[in-house]
């Protein structure tokens, strides 16, 4: 990601402008996380039916996706991926 280094104050518009660093210059901490799916499926003379369970990030890491810098860009703070989402479901064809 590109870092934010300063900021200036606009004192026209009473706002902060940062001062970015280098393009693409700093890295997110390493990523990761576990997926988890169970698919039961059946077959019929005509027709098939299947179940799934599917749980994404099962074991709740909060990996840091980016960052939210506060109005004047001198403190920031982890924005982290969603937690546990659980979903079931079930698919017919036909």
């Amino acid at each position: 990601y590109t870092p934010v280094l300063d900021s200036i104050y606009n004192a026209d518009n009473n706002t902060y402008i940062p001062v970015m660093g280098s393009v693409n210059s700093e890295r997110n901490a390493a990523f990761h996380q576990l997926d988890v799916r169970i698919d039961k499926a059946w077959r019929f003379t005509r027709w098939d039916f299947s179940l799934y369970l599917d749980v994404q990030n099962a074991y709740l890491q909060q990996n840091a996706i980016g960052y939210d810098y506060n109005h004047d860009f001198r403190e920031k703070e982890e924005i982290t991926q969603i937690p546990i989402i659980p979903s079931i479901g079930m698919k017919a064809t036909f």
